[in-house]
């Protein structure tokens, strides 16, 4: 695959990859102390993106590396259902719940072991046993990609307007552009704590 296609269409690995450092990322700016619409907005934008990881894995990823390396998906199976146990706790929770910190720490816990557990133990042999077909297979988990996220484009738009909008954390800066007068706007973040997991996953999206 070339440069251009591969930057277009990511292989397999790459795409799951970068799938866990999305939901790291949405967790380092998640907040016991901000506005529970904000809260709400980051929580829902972890679940769905989990929610079209798992399916995309389910359906593509993990019954490729079965063919070539018999039954892998047992242990995968139950960190999925942990995984989805926690959705469904948060889905039946209000922002404004005593728990719901709780809750998502809860979610975010199993998240963690599971992508441990593939950056460390099953995409390293996937690379290895699917040399030939990483590229192939991330042509098709993008297309599906497209088709899961097209069904629910409208509700990943508003959790992340609620997301950034409904967090005292995060402002918009006004300055003026470096080579004209006019002003123009950059969000500014406050800084998040340092994670192993997305210090491992940084290099590999980036590089």
């Amino acid at each position: 695959m070339n440069t251009v296609t591969g930057m277009l269409c990511p292989s397999v690995i790459t795409q799951i990859h970068f799938d866990h450092l999305h939901v790291l990322a949405l967790h380092q700016q998640y907040r016991s102390d901000s506005a529970p619409l904000a809260k709400q907005g980051l929580v829902d934008s972890v679940c769905r993106a989990l929610e079209v990881h798992e399916q995309l894995e389910d359906e593509i990823f993990y019954p490729a590396l079965e063919a070539v390396n018999g039954p892998v998906m047992d242990q995968h199976a139950a960190s999925h259902d942990e995984m989805l146990r926690s959705i469904d706790a948060l889905r039946e929770m209000d922002a404004y719940d005593a728990d719901y910190d709780a809750a998502f720490r809860a979610l975010m816990h199993a998240v963690i072991h599971h992508a441990a557990d593939e950056e460390t133990i099953v995409l390293p042999d996937a690379e290895r046993l699917l040399a030939g077909e990483l590229d192939a297979l991330g042509a098709r988990m993008a297309r599906r990609r497209l088709e899961l996220v097209a069904a629910i484009a409208s509700q990943v738009a508003r959790d992340h307007v609620r997301g950034l909008c409904g967090d005292p954390g995060c402002c918009w800066e006004r300055r003026r552009a470096p080579r004209d007068s006019e002003l123009c706007y950059t969000r500014s973040l406050p800084a998040y704590p340092r994670c192993a997991l997305l210090d491992y996953l940084v290099p590999r999206i980036s590089g």
